[in-house]
């Protein structure tokens, strides 16, 4: 079934398994990097002490490196802390800015286009150099494991509020925290989860993040730029949706949307990043997880050159996949969410591709 289920996405290609930072913070201390911990956020007892024991039995388990081939490349993290032992998958896609519209920049090393898409780190990168702005952001804000919030980062202007698809605000607070190595977080906050202050290879010394949840396909960002009378509108994709695939040894499989935790606005270049992020718990009967990005209408009509009944069984699987998809809620947890358990039903939609 593998094969042929996954036909239904465009699979993204593989990276190394890397060690990762745990719960927001590396070591459970915003700001610990110089600054006394009377001084700044602190996390609580638990997440503090889980990201040590994290940090001193990290494991990391080596994986083949694909050549990129146009397509977006992830990762996927393992770590262990409060919440359990879990994978965490992340990934990037890139928009050059055209006005008020957006057009994809794919990724591709060998290509030097005038917006370039923002790549992801494929080794680690450990102690204050994980917060370095470089042309692939900050490591920090990959390597983090789990983020409860979307944050939002601007280089070039300033963010004036976030619109959701039906016209209402989405809330949002300012990071309005800084630590000596780049972290931004919420000053009030006790147990914050904290962000490198990187747009690509710039620092910012503030940014917001939601008040809670993730921000949604088709909300609409307003970026106030020096010297413009009218704020820049960024509206974000509808089109693609990342998930993740996961099979399991009884042959059952299971569907769940990334989330975008961190969106980058760089104004000067015209870019915009947005990352994505899906974990689900460490399982021995998980035979293959995958990330893959949903087809586009041009690209489902490329696959109509099959038999009849074979691209019926497609379109029936493929609409399963979207009303699954958009039933599946964010998880409160990297080990709860509930559209990541085998699902029979859905198992059962994606086998007819094999019929």
């Amino acid at each position: 079934m593998t094969q042929d289920w996954m036909g239904l996405g465009r699979s993204m290609s593989t990276l190394v398994v890397l060690g990762a930072l745990l719960a927001g913070c590396a070591s459970g201390v915003p700001g610990g990097s110089g600054s006394p911990p009377n001084e700044v956020p602190t996390s609580s007892q638990e997440a503090s002490q889980s990201s040590k024991i994290a940090d001193e039995d990290k494991k990391a388990s080596a994986g083949n490196t694909t050549k990129f081939d146009g397509l977006e490349p992830y990762v996927t993290l393992e770590g262990e802390d409060k919440f359990g032992h879990y994978h965490t998958m992340v990934t990037k896609l890139t928009y050059a800015i055209r006005g008020n519209a957006l057009e994809r920049v794919e990724y591709d090393e060998d290509d030097e286009p005038d917006v370039r898409a923002e790549g992801v780190f494929n080794n680690d990168v450990e102690g204050d150099g994980a917060f370095k702005c470089t042309e692939r952001g900050a490591a920090y804000n990959q390597a983090t494991m789990w983020y409860p919030y979307t944050g939002l980062l601007v280089h070039g202007g300033s963010l004036t509020g976030v619109m959701q698809t039906g016209g209402s605000p989405r809330a949002t607070v300012v990071m309005d925290e800084r630590s000596e190595v780049g972290e931004l977080w919420v000053k009030r906050e006790t147990t914050p989860f904290v962000f490198a202050g990187c747009v690509g290879p710039h620092e910012v010394q503030r940014g917001h993040r939601t008040r809670a949840g993730f921000v949604q396909a088709g909300d609409r960002l307003s970026v106030q730029v020096p010297g413009q009378r009218k704020p820049l509108q960024v509206r974000l994709p509808r089109d693609p949706q990342v998930y993740v695939g996961l099979e399991f040894s009884n042959g059952q499989a299971a569907l769940a949307p990334a989330r975008i935790v961190l969106v980058t606005v760089d104004v000067p270049r015209k870019r915009l990043v947005l990352q994505y992020q899906v974990s689900f718990p460490v399982n021995t009967s998980l035979a293959k997880a995958t990330l893959l990005e949903t087809l586009t209408a041009e690209e489902l009509a490329e696959r109509g050159d099959r038999s009849p009944q074979a691209h019926e069984n497609f379109k029936r699987a493929n609409r399963a996949i979207f009303t699954h998809l958009a039933k599946c809620k964010p998880a409160t947890s990297p080990v709860n969410d509930v559209c990541l358990q085998p699902n029979a039903a859905l198992t059962k939609h994606l086998t007819l591709l094999g019929d």
